[in-house]
């Protein structure tokens, strides 16, 4: 009875230790080095460069959410110069994630391209590069559109809040 109690016990830590893993699977994953074939290079390089931009537009918008949400509630006495830079930089970051978000649709495409053909890359050693730096771009790709999704929540209610703080103020929004 001992025994089976003591097995439970393991395999209930087991499962926490694996679920504690899983959570961290949100990282991004990390730049694989080239593989010296052009397209799969290009791919992998372009994913990886829309990677790194969605997160710095993430990080971004999380600065200037913390700004909007700490003067929230005393919106009134911030400075029209203030509220308008901040409304300014998030219509910058709507701009560049619109962008961002087509090219993450174009690189779709050429991801299912590109797997199909990894295994057709000579010699075979480079096949098995790209095939791997291909995944690994589209969880790049994957990881592009979460902080993208991020990005976008935060954008709609911040730049409402200030669009509304200036029109209550009379002012024009440019």
């Amino acid at each position: 009875m001992k025994t089976s109690y003591f097995s439970l016990l393991f395999l209930i830590c087991l499962t926490f230790a694996g679920s504690l893993n899983a959570q961290d699977d949100k990282k991004p994953p990390k730049r694989p080095d080239n593989i010296s074939v052009s397209n799969f290079d290009d791919f992998k390089n372009s994913s990886f460069d829309i990677m790194d931009n969605a997160i710095k537009l993430k990080q971004n918008v999380g600065t200037i959410d913390n700004e909007v949400k700490k003067y929230s509630g005393i919106l009134n006495t911030v400075s029209l110069d203030k509220i308008r830079k901040d409304l300014s930089a998030l219509r910058g970051i709507q701009k560049e994630s619109s962008i961002l978000s087509d090219k993450i649709g174009q690189l779709d495409d050429q991801s299912k391209e590109l797997l199909s053909g990894a295994s057709s890359v000579t010699p075979k050693m480079k096949s098995l590069g790209a095939t791997s730096n291909t995944k690994k771009a589209v969880q790049g790709l994957a990881h592009a559109k979460e902080s993208l999704g991020s990005v976008t929540s935060l954008l709609g209610s911040d730049m409402t809040l200030l669009t509304d703080e200036l029109k209550k103020r009379k002012e024009p929004i440019e």
